[in-house]
């Protein structure tokens, strides 16, 4: 399992270099990699905060878990701020 989660870091890396929807789509697939990785988790977020961006990118394998990024981001508490 790391081995699929290191590939998949490796390829949000390199698409962060192509643009914002490469990155988006690499973010998206990490994050399914990571619930797959947790069998037991109801699903994963991603969080990439780029040089010189005003907003980090984010991801998530259910609606519910986006809902919970918007309110760290907006409120700046929670782990990802934290982060």
């Amino acid at each position: 399992m790391p081995d699929r989660m290191s590939t998949s870091l490796a390829q949000v890396v390199g698409a962060s270099e192509y643009g914002a929807a490469s990155l988006d789509r690499g973010l998206a697939h990490l994050a399914e990699q990571a619930a797959w990785c947790a069998p037991e988790s109801c699903g994963a977020t991603v969080t990439a905060v780029a040089d010189g961006a005003d907003d980090p990118a984010t991801a998530a394998t259910h609606p519910d878990l986006s809902t919970l990024v918007t309110a760290q981001l907006e409120t700046g508490e929670g782990p990802i701020p934290a982060a």
